[in-house]
């Protein structure tokens, strides 16, 4: 009976209380994404308990005649919210999967194209995200051997190149990084 009854308490904090926190620090960093898809985890999973709370008590025997026109509300009412959840969720989900698929695509890619420039320049980091628009944003730093340079139409190059892979739109920001070699 001990582990059973604070079992729930576990549940709900463990499932609650990150998003909220999360939701917090992208207050605190002015970083509306991070608010944003928090808020959105927490919402969605207030609704989750809530509806499993409202099956499980259901089948357990909270059966009174009385309660089951308010049950039936509840139930449409968190389903409904469940179902409007569920579409910016996917979207989410979708952009996040595109993205960790399309990291070694990219960084493969501008390896190729960079080492056909000139061996001696080497990728540092690279970031991929998504837009609302579809649009892809690599962002890479480029360690450059001070006397080499990559000029507009070797960009060009680099950028009809993962937008041929990709199928989507992409906008390549190179930091590029002068190195002593």
């Amino acid at each position: 009976k001990r582990i059973s009854s604070s079992l729930a308490g576990v549940a709900i904090a463990t499932s609650l209380l990150p998003p909220l926190c999360v939701s917090a620090i992208g207050i605190a960093l002015l970083d509306i994404q991070i608010f944003s898809g928090a808020l959105l985890l927490f919402a969605a999973n207030v609704a989750s308990i809530l509806f499993v709370a409202i099956i499980t008590f259901s089948i357990v025997g909270l059966k009174k005649k009385k309660f089951s026109e308010l049950r039936l509300k509840a139930m449409l009412v968190t389903a409904t919210v469940l179902i409007i959840i569920a579409n910016p969720l996917l979207t989410l989900l979708e952009n996040q999967s595109f993205e960790l698929l399309a990291y070694p695509t990219v960084k493969d890619i501008l390896t190729q194209k960079l080492e056909s420039y000139s061996p001696n320049i080497t990728l540092d980091a690279i970031e991929v995200t998504t837009h609302n628009n579809g649009q892809m944003l690599v962002t890479t730093n480029v360690l450059l051997p001070s006397d080499l340079s990559i000029d507009y139409e070797q960009q060009k190059e680099l950028v009809g190149a993962l937008e041929t892979a990709l199928e989507r739109p992409v906008n390549l920001k190179l930091q590029l990084q002068r190195t002593i070699s």
